[in-house]
C-alpha cells in the first residue's frame, strides 16, 4: 500500500474527472451542444469543490491509501482459507462400499441390503460411486466394469451407457480419486460389514483413515452383535468386536433396528467406558419389507379352503436360526400325524460343517424340503405358496424373513424378543419363546389347525404399511444432511428481523434476512420470529409482520415456530440470530437486546456485513460512521459472528483486534459464512445476449461516493470516444444516500449526453428487463463486503467488469469477470472498449458465467447452520441407560501405559528398565504397551530382552506412519479403560501408577485425569545409571500443590502445556480413541490440528466434562525434541491460539494470562528468527499483526514491543513478504521511533511504481 498526498490524489481522480466533463461540454449524443455549455462549467465547478471537500476531510482525519482510497487504518490480517459448504443431494458425492459385494458369487441377506440400497440412492438421483478396497494402493479406488456388472444382477443398480464408460476407465486399473473438503458433506457410505484384516489393521479402521484424509465424512450400517452373543461365532468375536470399536470412530452409524442399536452402544458402554455425548450419531433406520420382483401382498386374504398346507421357513442354516430343531418337530409332528398334508419348506443358503447332518435330516421325512442358493424369482414363488412362515430364530439384528413374509400377506411364527419382536410388532405375526422347543411347536401347530387364525394374521399381514427402499434411502439421505453434522446439535433459533418488518423494501440486508430464514427453515430449524418490544424487551412479532416479511420470496408465515417465552429456552442448544444490521435501535437497545438473549441462556450468532462507514468514516457522516464502530465493538459479545466474505471477515478480526481491549480468540468466533450467488425471484439466465449496433452497459448500485460512479463516467466518456462500435451506459440506482452533493455531482457529469441513462427507481421486474437488454455490466465500486451486482450479472449470464482487489475479486474469482483496478480510470476505459470491440470475448464471458456453480440460498443455510452446531458450548447429551448383553469379551486392565517409539533404542531400554524396577512385579490391572513406529536400530531388539514380562504387549507398524500417524496406532492398539501415552524418553516416577490407579478408583469413569510433571534435558540415555537420583533433579513444571477435581475448563491452566504433552494425559479409552485420531493433515505446525490433536480434541469437546488434575509430578520427561524447527510458529502462533481457544471455551482469563506472560518472554527470540533466520520456510504461517493483537492486553507486552517493532521495521524496510504492513499500523504506540512517512521499502525502490495505479 502506497500513501499518497492531495496533490497526488487530484492527479489520479479529480484531473480525469474534469477531463470527461469538458469532453461533455463539446459531446453529448454525438454533437455540440452550444446550450450545454453554461450547465457542464458550472458541474465542473462544482465537482472540484465537491472532491476537494472529500479529499481535505479524509486528509484531517488519515494518511490516504490508495488500496481503499484512505479508509482504513489498521492492518488487515490474511483471512482463513475458504472450507466450501455443505452439498445436497445430487451435489454430494457418495462413495458407496461395495467390495465384497461386487465379487461374492450369491446373494446373501447384506448383499441384498447393499444392492437395493444402491439402486434406491442412485433412484434419488444422487451422485454415487461405487468402490472397494486396494490393498495396494492403501486407499479405495473404483470397482472395474465386470465388477460393475455383477452388482446390477440381483436388481442391482442398473448400468447406464454413461456409467458404463465410467467404470470401463476403471478396468484393469486402480482408479482413484481427488480430494474433497470435509465442510462440502461427502460421504464414504458402508453397507457392508468389514471385519476383513489386514496384517494387524482392520479394513474398518483403513476405511475411517482413508476417509478423514481425503475430507470424506464416514457412515456405516451395522446388522448385529451375533458373534459376541453366541459361542458358535467364537473364531470372529474378535474380529467382529475389534469392527465395533472402529465404528466409534466414524461420524455416523445406522443400526438397522433398535435392539442393535442398544447392542451396539452397549458395547461401546462397557468396551471403551463411553456415554452418549461421546458416541457418535446412531440414527436407527429399520430395513424395509422386500425388494423381490412382484413382492406385493394380495389385496385380500384367502379363503381357508384355498391355503397352500406349505411351511416357509426362510434363513441361511445355522445354529441360532434352529432350523435343525424346526426340521426334528416337524419329523416328530409327521409321527404324530401320518396322515398330514403339511409340508415343510427351508430356502437359504448352507455350510460346509451343516450341510451334511441337514441333509441327513431331509432324508429322513419326505415332507421336508430344501432349496439352496434360490435366485429372487424362485423365492417369491415360494413365499405366494406358503400357508405361513416360521422363523425360529434366538438372535437377529434384523429378521429380514419376518418382514418379506408380511409383505406377502404371509403370517410368521417368530419370536417375542430382540429385533425379531421389535420387527414383528404391528400384526401379522404369532411371536413365543422361540428359545422353548414346546412353545414354539405349539404356536405352530395352532395355526395348521386353526384356518381362521391364518386367515385373521393374514388380513393384519395385508394392513401393515410396509416400507419401501425408496424410502429406506429417504431417511438415509436425510440422515447425511443431518446427522453426520454439527447442525444437530442446533436447537431452536430466535430469528431477529425488527428492521425488516418495519420497511416496506427489499434492499441487500433485508434479502439476506429473508433469504435465509427460508433456507433455514426448509433444511427443517426451528425458528422464532422475533423483534424489539415498546418496553424495550424481545417480543413476537405479528402476523401482519410476518406476511410483510414473506414477500420477496420471504418464507410463508405458516413455518415460523409459534413463540415461546426466552425463558423457555434450552441453554447450551437454542440459539439468538441476527441476520440484520441493527443500526434502527440505539447502541443501548441493542445491548440490551443481547443482554436479553445471554440472560436466556441463549447463544448469539450475528451475520456481519460489513465495515465500510468506519473504514471509510472520512466520506460518511460521523454520527453514522460512529453508530457502525459501535456495532461493531458490540459483535465481541456474541458467541459466534458470520462475516458475509472473507474480506469482511479479515476487516473485523482487524477492527476488533485494534479496538477492543481483550481481542481473545477472534478467529474462533468470527467465521465466515459467504453469502450465495443466487436470484431465487428470477429463473436464472444460460444463454448469452446476441449484440446489437448499439453495446450497453449497465451499472447496479445504488449512487454513492464509494461506488466509484464518477471515475465509471470520466471512463465511459473517454470509451464512447475511443470505441468503433456506438455506446450506451445505463445506470440503475437510488441516488438517495448520506451524501445528495454526490448525487449532484453525478448527474451534473451525465449532463445532456444521450448515451447515457440514469435510472433512479427501478423495481425487480425492471432490474430483470436491464439485465436482458445490456450486454454486459461493469461494477466500479471501489469497496463491498460482498458485491452482489457481480453475482447478479453472472445469473443473468452477463459478464461484469469489477475490482481486482479487495470483496469484488473474492466474489468474482470463478470465472464471467473482467477484472481491472477500478480505481483507475484508464484500465475502466480500456475494459468497457476490450469488451464492446470484442464479441468473442463477450461470448466466452459469458459462456463462463453460465459455467459457474453458483452457491444457493440453502446451501449459505446449511452452512450456517453447519456454523452454529460447530460453535463451542453445546450442551453435554444426558447419558441414557444402555442394554449390556453377556458379550463374549476378553477382561481388560484397567490402565494401558503405552510407549510411542522409534529409532531410539537406548532410551526405550531405559524406559523398560525403569518400569521392570518400579513394577518388579507385572500387575493384573495394568498394560504396558510399545509400538514401534518401524525403527530401523536395535528396538525389536531391546523389546524382546522384556518379552518375559506379562503385562508387556508390543506392536510393530509395517511402515513408518509419522510421529502423530504412531499416536493413533498406540491408542487404538491399547486394552485399558483408560490410555496414558508416554514418550520413549519419559520417565515415570516409582508411585505414579498406584497414584493413578486409586484416583481412577476415586472417580469411576472420569473423562481425564491431567498430571503436573517435572522436566530435565539428558541427550544420551546410557548415562542414566541410578533412576531415584536422576528423577530426583529433575525440576516440576509447577510446584506440586494438591489434586483438583472439576470441569475440565477449571484445572486445564494447572500447567503451561494445555493438554499439548501426551505425557500428561491419561484419557479415558473413549477419549483416547477420539483423541489420537483426529485428521492432521496439513503442513507441520501450521495449525493446532497438524500438531495437537490432543490438545484440539479436549478444547471442543471435553471442557465442560469432569476431570482430576494431580498435583504432584507423576513422570520425568526429556525436553530434548525432534521439532524445535518449528519452535517460531510454536511459539507464536499455536501456543498464543491454544489459550485463546481455552479462555473462550471457559478457563478463566487471569488463568489463562499467567501462561501468556510465560510465553511474552520467547517471542522477541523467535519473532527474530522468523524474520532474520527462518531456514525452515514458518514465515508463510505466521502474521505478525494477530501475534500482536493475541498480548497487546499484557501489562509486561510493553517490555518488549520496542524490540519487536525494531525486527518488524527492519524486515519491512527489506522488503520481507510477511512484513506488507506500515510499522504505522501495528505499533501505534511508538510511532516516533517508527520511520518517517515518506520513507520507502527496499521492495519499492526496486520497483518505483508498484501498486500505483495508472489512469489516463
Amino acid at each position: 500500500m502506497s500513501a499518497y498526498s492531495l496533490k497526488g490524489f487530484e492527479r489520479q481522480c479529480i484531473r480525469p474527472v474534469l477531463g470527461a466533463v469538458r469532453r461533455g461540454v463539446t459531446r453529448c449524443g454525438g454533437a455540440p451542444l452550444v446550450a450545454g455549455t453554461a450547465v457542464a462549467l458550472q458541474s465542473l465547478k462544482h465537482v472540484s469543490r465537491l472532491l476537494r471537500r472529500q479529499v481535505k476531510s479524509l486528509r484531517r482525519t488519515r494518511t490516504i491509501q490508495w488500496d481503499d482510497l484512505g479508509f482504513g487504518s489498521i492492518a488487515v490480517e490474511a483471512g482463513e482459507l475458504s472450507q466450501g459448504y455443505p452439498f445436497g443431494v445430487g451435489e454430494r458425492t457418495i462413495y458407496l462400499f461395495v467390495g465384497h459385494t461386487a465379487s461374492l458369487p450369491i446373494n446373501t441377506g447384506v448383499q441384498r441390503v447393499v444392492r437395493e440400497l444402491a439402486s434406491s440412492m442412485v433412484a434419488r438421483h444422487e451422485q454415487v460411486r461405487f468402490v472397494k478396497w486396494s490393498e495396494s494402493l492403501r486407499q479405495c479406488v473404483l470397482i472395474d466394469a465386470t465388477e460393475r456388472d455383477h452388482l446390477a444382477q440381483w436388481n442391482g443398480p442398473a448400468v447406464g451407457p454413461e456409467e458404463r464408460a465410467f467404470y470401463k476407465q476403471a478396468h484393469g486399473a486402480n482408479v482413484a480419486f481427488s480430494k474433497h473438503s470435509r465442510a462440502e458433506h461427502h460421504w464414504l457410505v458402508v453397507p457392508e460389514v468389514t471385519l476383513q484384516i489386514s496384517g494387524l489393521v482392520s479394513q474398518t479402521a483403513m476405511l475411517i483413515d482413508w476417509a478423514r484424509e481425503w475430507g470424506l465424512r464416514t457412515g456405516f450400517l451395522f446388522y448385529d452383535a451375533i458373534p459376541l452373543l453366541r459361542a458358535e461365532y467364537k473364531r470372529i468375536s474378535a474380529a467382529h468386536a475389534e469392527y465395533m470399536r472402529q465404528l466409534f470412530l466414524a461420524d455416523c452409524v445406522w443400526p438397522i433396528t433398535q435392539w442393535s442399536a442398544d447392542s451396539l452402544s452397549g458395547f461401546w458402554h462397557r468396551e471403551l467406558l463411553a456415554d452418549a455425548a461421546s458416541m457418535p450419531p446412531v440414527v436407527v433406520i429399520r430395513l424395509p419389507g422386500t425388494g423381490l420382483a412382484d413382492g406385493r401382498p394380495p389385496n385380500q386374504p384367502r379363503a381357508s379352503d384355498s391355503l397352500p398346507p406349505t411351511i416357509l421357513c426362510v434363513g441361511s442354516i445355522e445354529p441360532r436360526k434352529q432350523q435343525f430343531e424346526l426340521a426334528a418337530w416337524f419329523i416328530n409332528y409327521k409321527l404324530r400325524h401320518p396322515g398330514s398334508p403339511w409340508q415343510l419348506k427351508f430356502v437359504g443358503n448352507i455350510n460346509r460343517e451343516n450341510r451334511e447332518a441337514f441333509q441327513r435330516l431331509l432324508a429322513s421325512e419326505s415332507s421336508l424340503h430344501f432349496l439352496k442358493a434360490a435366485s429372487d424369482e424362485q423365492l417369491c414363488q415360494s413365499y405366494l405358496e406358503s400357508a405361513f412362515t416360521v422363523f425360529p430364530s434366538v438372535e437377529e439384528g434384523f429378521g429380514l424373513p419376518i418382514v418379506e413374509s408380511l409383505a406377502f400377506g404371509k403370517p410368521c411364527v417368530c419370536a417375542n424378543f430382540g429385533a425379531m419382536g421389535e420387527v414383528a410388532a404391528g400384526g401379522g405375526c404369532l411371536t413365543v419363546d422361540t428359545q422353548n422347543q414346546e412353545l414354539l411347536g405349539d404356536a405352530i401347530e395352532s395355526l395348521m389347525a386353526d384356518p381362521s387364525a391364518i386367515e385373521r394374521l393374514t388380513a393384519e399381514a395385508i394392513r401393515r404399511k410396509g416400507s419401501t427402499w425408496a424410502e429406506y434411502a429417504d431417511a438415509l439421505s436425510a440422515s447425511l444432511a443431518q446427522d453426520g453434522s454439527a447442525r444437530s446439535a442446533v436447537g431452536t433459533i430466535y430469528y431477529w428481523i425488527d428492521a425488516t418488518v418495519s420497511f416496506s423494501g427489499n434492499t441487500g440486508i433485508q434479502r439476506v434476512a429473508r433469504q435465509l430464514a427460508r433456507g433455514l427453515l426448509e433444511q427443517g430449524a426451528r425458528l422464532i420470529p422475533v423483534k424489539y418490544g415498546e418496553k424495550g424487551q424481545v417480543v413476537a412479532v405479528s402476523d401482519a409482520e410476518l406476511r410483510l416479511f414473506s414477500q420477496w420470496n420471504g418464507p410463508p408465515p405458516s413455518a415460523w415456530t409459534a413463540w415461546q417465552d426466552l425463558s423457555l429456552a434450552v441453554a447450551g442448544r437454542d440459539w439468538f440470530v441476527m441476520p440484520e444490521l441493527p443500526l434502527n435501535r440505539s447502541a443501548q437497545q441493542r445491548e440490551s437486546i443481547l443482554s436479553q438473549a445471554h440472560l436466556a441462556g441463549l447463544r448469539c450468532a450475528a451475520v456481519f456485513f460489513d465495515a465500510i462507514p468506519w473504514k471509510m468514516r472520512g466520506i460518511y457522516p460521523t454520527n453514522f460512521a460512529d453508530a457502525h464502530r459501535a456495532s461493531m465493538e458490540q459483535l465481541a459479545a456474541y458467541d459466534l459472528v458470520l462475516p458475509i466474505s472473507q474480506h469482511s471477515r479479515n476487516d473485523l478480526v482487524a477492527f476488533l483486534g485494534a479496538a477492543i481491549e481483550r481481542p481473545v480468540g477472534l478467529e474462533q468466533f468470527i467465521k465466515a459464512a459467504v453469502l450465495p450467488g443466487e436470484f431465487p425471484e428470477c429463473r436464472r439466465v444460460y444463454e448469452p445476449k446476441i449484440a446489437g449496433d448499439t453495446i450497453t452497459v449497465l451499472a447496479v448500485g445504488t449512487v454513492e461516493p464509494r461506488k466509484n460512479h464518477l471515475n465509471l463516467l470520466a471512463a465511459f466518456a473517454a470509451a464512447a470516444d475511443q470505441s468503433r462500435v456506438k455506446l450506451q451506459l445505463v445506470i440503475a440506482g437510488s441516488g438517495d444516500s448520506f451524501d445528495p452533493d454526490h448525487a449532484a455531482a453525478v448527474q451534473a457529469l451525465i449532463g445532456h449526453r444521450t448515451d447515457i441513462h440514469w435510472l433512479q427507481n427501478v423495481d425487480d421486474g425492471r432490474l430483470q428487463e436491464l439485465y436482458a437488454e445490456c450486454d454486459f455490466t461493469i461494477y466500479p465500486s471501489i469497496e463491498e463486503g460482498f458485491g452482489l451486482p457481480i453475482l447478479e450479472s453472472l445469473w443473468h449470464a452477463r459478464p461484469c467488469v469489477c475490482a481486482n482487489f479487495g470483496a469484488m475479486d473474492e466474489v468474482a474469482k470463478g470465472g464471467g469477470c473482467l477484472l481491472v483496478d477500478t480505481r483507475s480510470v484508464l484500465e475502466i476505459t480500456e475494459a468497457i472498449v476490450r469488451l464492446a470491440e470484442d464479441p468473442a470475448e463477450r461470448q466466452r464471458l459469458a459462456q463462463d458465467a453460465t459455467k459457474r456453480n453458483l452457491k444457493t440460498w440453502r446451501h449459505y443455510a446449511s452452512e450456517v447452520l453447519e456454523r452454529l452446531g460447530e460453535a463451542p458450548g453445546n450442551i453435554a447429551i444426558p447419558s441414557k441407560p444402555v442394554r449390556i448383553g453377556p458379550m463374549q469379551l476378553p477382561a481388560r486392565p484397567k490402565l494401558s501405559v503405552c510407549i510411542s517409539t522409534y529409532n531410539r533404542a537406548a532410551w526405550l531400554d531405559a524406559s523398560l528398565r525403569n518400569w521392570v524396577q518400579i513394577n518388579p512385579q507385572p500387575r493384573e490391572d495394568v498394560e504396558l504397551l510399545v509400538c514401534d513406529n518401524a525403527s530401523t536400530d536395535d528396538t525389536p531388539a531391546v523389546v524382546k530382552r522384556y518379552a518375559f514380562r506379562s503385562d508387556l504387549t508390543s506392536h510393530r507398524n509395517a511402515v513408518n506412519v509419522g510421529m502423530l500417524g504412531n499416536l493413533r496406532e498406540t491408542a487404538q492398539r491399547a486394552r485399558g479403560d483408560y490410555v496414558w501415552i508416554i514418550g520413549d524418553d519419559d520417565l515415570i516416577l516409582p508411585e505414579s501408577i498406584a497414584n493413578i490407579l486409586a484416583m481412577l478408583r476415586a472417580h469411576p469413569r472420569i473423562p481425564l485425569v491431567y498430571l503436573n510433571y517435572a522436566t530435565t534435558s539428558v541427550g544420551d540415555a546410557r548415562t542414566i545409571t541410578d533412576f531415584k537420583a536422576f528423577c530426583a533433579r529433575a525440576k516440576p513444571i509447577v510446584p506440586a500443590e494438591a489434586n483438583r477435581f472439576g470441569p475440565i475448563r477449571t484445572i486445564c491452566a494447572r500447567n503451561e502445556n494445555f493438554f499439548t504433552a501426551i505425557y500428561a494425559c491419561v484419557f479415558r479409552r473413549d477419549h483416547a480413541m477420539r483423541a489420537y485420531s483426529r485428521s492432521t493433515q496439513g503442513r507441520a505446525f501450521a495449525s493446532l490440528a497438524a500438531c495437537v490433536p490432543t490438545t484440539c480434541h479436549v478444547l471442543e469437546h471435553m471442557m465442560d466434562e469432569p476431570g482430576v488434575w494431580m498435583g504432584g509430578p507423576q513422570i520425568v520427561i526429556n525436553t530434548n525434541v525432534s521439532w524445535m524447527r518449528y519452535a517460531p510458529l510454536w511459539i507464536l502462533e499455536r501456543v498464543p491460539e491454544i489459550y485463546d481457544c481455552a479462555e473462550r471455551r471457559g478457563a478463566a482469563a487471569s488463568d489463562v494470562d499467567r501462561w501468556r506472560r510465560h510465553t511474552l518472554k520467547a517471542v522477541p527470540k523467535f519473532f527474530a528468527e522468523i524474520y532474520e533466520n527462518d531456514a525452515a520456510g514458518n514465515a508463510p504461517y505466521f502474521q505478525a499483526a494477530r501475534v500482536l493483537r493475541r498480548f497487546k492486553h499484557l501489562p509486561e507486552f510493553v517490555d518488549v514491543e520496542s524490540e519487536l517493532c525494531d525486527t518488524y521495521t527492519s524486515a519491512w524496510q527489506r522488503g520481507h513478504p510477511q512484513a506488507g504492513h506500515s510499522p504505522h499500523l501495528l505499533f501505534p504506540k511508538i510511532r516516533h521511533r517508527l520511520p518517517r512517512a515518506g520513507s520507502v521499502k527496499t521492495s519499492d525502490l526496486k520497483n518505483k511504481h508498484l501498486g500505483e495505479p495508472t489512469v489516463a
